[in-house]
């Protein structure tokens, strides 16, 4: 999953109860972050590193 905001959609989704398995993080590639659905399923989230130029 591709977000725009992933601090932002990560903090939303926190306050209404969603499970996190890894907290939105910095990396080179850009920022993610990890939620497990009610089935249990692994889901991932970027926001990718701005490209420059």
């Amino acid at each position: 999953m591709k977000t725009d905001d992933c601090f932002g959609l990560y903090e939303r989704l926190k306050a209404k109860g969603v499970e996190f398995t890894q907290e939105a993080m910095e990396h080179g590639y850009g920022t993610d972050c990890g939620i497990r659905d009610p089935f249990g399923n692994q889901i991932r989230v970027l926001q990718p590193k701005a490209r420059k130029g």
